[in-house]
């Protein structure tokens, strides 16, 4: 009897032992598996090298919208120019569109984008295949 036990409470220690070392492998590897971000701030001077056109203007009208899969939101914003600081003389109106904003109950927030105010002046760093 006495070598039936100590087998039962070895192997019950056993269990234990892998359940414990399963555990931390799981954890270890859930943690490996965390995709990670960093939000790099561009200085001006980047900014402008990156920017085939900045210009300076009045934010007209702002809208959001479903991109045509709808899988996410986008807002237009009108953009009266008032100056260019680089690149050609645009439109004096132009729109921009960038990721996030709300329709109807759904939202969509991005973490390194500032939405549009209707009313606002505003600094443009703009890139675009369109230029």
């Amino acid at each position: 009897m006495k070598i039936i036990y100590k087998t039962e409470a070895i192997m019950k220690f056993l269990d234990l032992k892998m359940i414990t070392v399963l555990l931390i492998g799981c954890l270890l590897l859930l943690a490996a598996s965390q995709a990670t971000a960093t939000m790099v701030g561009l200085s001006t001077e980047d900014l402008t090298k990156a920017s085939k056109i900045i210009v300076i203007g009045e934010v007209i009208n702002v809208a959001s919208h479903w991109n045509s899969d709808r899988t996410t939101i986008l807002t237009s914003a009108s953009i009266l120019v008032k100056d260019v600081v680089k690149g050609e003389q645009l439109e004096q109106m132009i729109t921009v569109e960038y990721e996030g904003g709300e329709v109807g109950d759904i939202g969509l927030k991005v973490s390194d984008t500032v939405p549009l105010v209707t009313g606002e002046e505003v600094l443009l760093f703009l890139k675009s295949k369109l230029f």
